[in-house]
């Protein structure tokens, strides 16, 4: 019991103690909150503004001296256009890679999906060159000339331009045929095949086709039979042989309501009826391929091709080629009983395509539109 009490005596004494130590804690707070309050900080910004002060003046009187020089007269107009002169450049130099790149990869896929045209399937795909029949064979091609021989007979006459004839036969008739068909006049203007000799040998004779103007031209003889047809450019049509009396058959054929067409920008297809031989010319030479079991080949270098072929396209098969100017957005594509005629390579000097290059490629585009 005794132990119990002297416990509770030093509890007590530790509590008073406690209790002390806390009032006077309280009274030197209530001491510190009696104190005035500080003022705001303010800080002297004269020292510093003495310090750069001649910095200051030095800096406006360098700005008075270029501002009354050459150099600020011809800077301060550059310094208001610089913004908008930088940023009509970056856009000059984006937007040739942004457009081709939406026609790549957004245009090009669609159009290569779209069904292949037939423009004349109950035609024959068969056409020969100096060799022999190449339309359903798979062997090598007829090479092309630079001087293409051809011979006629008394039954027959020439048209060509006369920028490739070389020589004619002295007893031969000639004449002047102003374009190759009075129902397209513009696409005989603007294919080159305007003011055509006519030749009409009295007997059987030898006439020499070749460029006098071209050294990458090459030539070769295509012979379209009866009841066959060939989709062909007039623009690479040098000349063509026919019986007198029966002119050659020229068709237009439109394509308008496909959408193919529109996303490739090819509307019309102009064929060429047999019978009657077409003087075509290449860049490096002509070429002539079967299409039995399919063929496609760069758009820049074809020609023509059997008219009873399914025609489509295939995107070209990289990107950065097409962007460079080295190959064309699309390469044409055939399948079916015919051939396809193109040149070894395309011309250098043609910008055909899409998106050509200059003045120039906007008129080869609009030709390839016309298929001229």
């Amino acid at each position: 019991m005794k132990r119990l009490e002297a416990e509770e005596r030093l509890l007590q004494s530790s509590k008073e103690q406690h209790d002390a130590e806390i009032a006077r804690q309280q009274g030197i707070l209530e001491n510190l909150r009696k104190l005035p309050r500080p003022g705001p900080l303010v800080l002297d910004h004269a020292p510093a503004n003495r310090a750069i002060q001649p910095l200051n003046d030095r800096s406006a009187e360098n700005e008075r001296q270029l501002d009354g020089s050459n150099i600020g007269k011809f800077m301060r107009p550059v310094k208001e256009v610089l913004p908008t002169a930088l940023w009509i450049l970056a856009l000059a130099l984006l937007s040739p890679l942004l457009v081709k790149a939406i026609a790549y990869y957004v245009i090009a896929p669609i159009a290569a999906r779209r069904a292949p045209v037939c423009l004349l399937p109950r035609m024959s795909g068969e056409f020969s060159t100096a060799i022999g029949v190449t339309g359903n064979e798979s062997g090598p091609t007829t090479p092309s000339r630079v001087s293409l021989p051809l011979s006629l007979d008394e039954r027959s006459e020439l048209l060509v331009l006369p920028s490739y004839l070389q020589g004619m036969p002295l007893t031969a008739q000639s004449d002047t045929k102003w374009l190759l068909d009075w129902s397209m006049p513009l696409t005989s203007l603007f294919a080159g095949m305007y003011r055509l000799t006519r030749i009409r040998p009295i007997s059987d004779e030898r006439i020499t086709v070749s460029s006098s103007l071209d050294p990458l031209a090459e030539f070769s003889l295509l012979d379209v039979p009866v009841g066959s047809a060939l989709v062909l450019r007039p623009s690479c049509l040098v000349g063509f042989i026919q019986t007198r009396g029966e002119p050659l058959k020229i068709t237009r054929h439109w394509r308008f309501g496909k959408l193919g067409a529109w996303l490739t920008l090819q509307f019309r297809y102009i064929v060429f009826h047999g019978p009657a031989k077409l003087i075509v010319k290449g860049c490096r030479g002509v070429r002539v391929e079967p299409a039995t079991s399919g063929r496609t080949v760069n758009q820049a270098a074809t020609l023509g091709f059997s008219a009873n072929l399914d025609y489509s396209v295939a995107r070209n098969e990289t990107f950065w080629s097409y962007y460079f100017g080295e190959r064309e957005l699309f390469n044409d594509s055939w399948r079916g009983e015919g051939c396809c005629v193109y040149a070894e390579t395309p011309h250098p000097n043609d910008h055909s395509g899409l998106f050509g290059r200059g003045l120039q490629g906007l008129l080869d585009t609009f030709l390839q539109i016309f298929y001229i």
